[in-house]
């Protein structure tokens, strides 16, 4: 059964999400989990792209921008539990 975690940020400014959707990016990974990240445009997605990969070597997780939907990231997770619970 697929799970799906939806969470609404007090902020409205992205900058302030970008560190938390970083965690989250981060909690799904350990656990195998895949993960799809809709934004609304795609300077969100440069944003949090760079983000992901400015993380330490420690904690980096594999990702590319989707190439026909400039508003997705995918996370790339060589064993999955689930196959793409939606970020």
């Amino acid at each position: 059964m697929q799970h799906v975690d939806f969470y609404i940020m007090s902020s409205t400014n992205f900058d302030e999400c970008i560190p938390f959707c970083s965690k989250l990016v981060q909690k799904a990974y350990k656990a195998k989990n895949s993960c799809i990240i809709y934004t609304e445009n795609e300077q969100m997605v440069t944003q949090l792209d760079a983000r992901l990969w400015q993380d330490n070597a420690e904690h980096f997780i594999p990702h590319h921008k989707h190439n026909e939907q400039n508003n997705v990231i995918e996370v790339i997770q060589t064993q999955t539990k689930n196959k793409h619970p939606i970020w």
